[in-house]
């Protein structure tokens, strides 16, 4: 069976590494002002980060259209058997909603499986590839969607941001809301948990938080096993290079890579965050 994988640009895969997996990724749009672009097309990652430090108001975000993913299935059916969209978080955004629409509307309903993520960000991107690899060693869709829900448990997502008010503004804080007006004191490192924001620990400073991120990824390496960590960021580049540094030391052979957050992302954790994303090697 011939499967095509879609997702979204949420999941913070390069053009490059997109058509590597032979992944179609459905863009979402940021709204500066009174101008929308679409994220990764119009509007790239430096771009973004530079009109984040000068903008005046928080931009907003809008989920793909219906007929853009309706007109996305049926190009891709032509060639394939099957779809399976494995899109972020459905209580974060009406991406998984936008799609389910789509897939209702087009001739061959039952071949689209859209599938709800519960992640944002490369943690969705690290199911995306995994889910690749499961296609390509033949697995039945059914299959892969039951095998993800285990990628999710081994997968962590953790950040330190700088300010929670772009998170407040933008009604992402999820489960931790009624705890606002403590966290904007303190430096809590924050994770998704059932498919919303939430805080996985409140500490009183950004070098305590870090420590934490650390903490747990040493954890994780000498309970479960840890290959590869990607450092997620909206800092500058002397405080990712520094955190590299810790995260080499506290994991020694463990490999490293540094994305910037995704601009869909980066408008609500703004700029300064620094954070960790990997997939545990075990349960």
């Amino acid at each position: 069976m011939r499967v095509a994988i879609v997702t979204d640009s949420t999941a913070n895969l390069s053009a490059i590494r997109a058509r590597e997996l032979g992944v179609t990724v459905v863009p979402l749009q940021i709204v500066f002002g009174d101008r929308a672009y679409t994220d990764g097309v119009e509007l790239e990652v430096q771009e973004f980060y530079e009109r984040l430090t000068v903008s005046d108001r928080l931009p907003s975000t809008s989920q793909p259209s219906v007929g853009m993913f309706a007109e996305v299935f049926s190009r891709l059916l032509e060639s394939h058997d099957a779809i399976l969209a494995i899109l972020l978080s459905g209580k974060l955004s009406g991406t998984v909603a936008s799609a389910q629409a789509a897939r209702d509307l087009i001739s061959r309903q039952r071949d689209v499986h859209v599938y709800d993520s519960q992640l944002v960000e490369y943690a969705l991107g690290l199911q995306v590839e995994e889910a690749v690899r499961m296609v390509n060693q033949g697995w039945s869709v059914h299959r892969v969607t039951e095998a993800l829900a285990g990628v999710r448990g081994r997968t962590r997502c953790f950040i330190v941001l700088d300010s929670l008010e772009n998170l407040r503004r933008g009604g992402r804080i999820g489960g931790a809301a009624a705890m606002i007006g403590s966290l904007l004191q303190v430096k809590p490192i924050i994770t998704l948990r059932d498919g919303v924001v939430d805080v996985h620990e409140k500490v009183r400073t950004a070098r305590r938080a870090l420590e934490g991120l650390l903490t747990q990824l040493q954890r994780d390496v000498a309970q479960f096993g840890v290959s590869e960590v990607t450092i997620m960021h909206s800092s500058s580049p002397e405080a990712v290079d520094a955190f590299r540094a810790q995260v080499l030391a506290a994991a020694p052979g463990v490999r490293t890579r540094e994305v910037w957050l995704s601009p869909i992302v980066g408008v609500h954790t703004g700029l300064g965050g620094l954070g960790l994303i990997y997939l545990c090697d075990e349960a």
